[in-house]
């Protein structure tokens, strides 16, 4: 079912397509991709909910044990990712 005639929208399908190609055949997984493009928005709206709560002060995600332990892991899970990679090169 077409609502409009935009070419813009052909374009835009095409890039995904040509992305999905070259992802394939590079072997690239293609599900975290899905996934990020799915979440993406819901992950932005409540970031930007967030940051209007707290007056645009970063720290709140820190001052809960929560969100602190989660911070926490992200830092160390991406620092050990890069740690790796830079030892691998030397």
């Amino acid at each position: 079912l077409v609502t409009t005639s935009s070419t813009f929208d052909v374009f835009v399908m095409l890039g995904f397509g040509v992305l999905g190609y070259i992802m394939v055949k590079f072997g690239y997984p293609i599900a975290p991709m899905l996934i990020g493009f799915i979440l993406g928005p819901l992950v932005e709206t409540s970031l930007r909910q967030s940051m209007i709560y707290s007056d645009n002060d970063p720290t709140v995600f820190f001052t809960r044990p929560f969100s602190a332990v989660f911070m926490s892991m992200t830092i160390i899970v991406v620092s050990s990712i890069l740690w790796q990679a830079y030892k691998k090169s030397k």
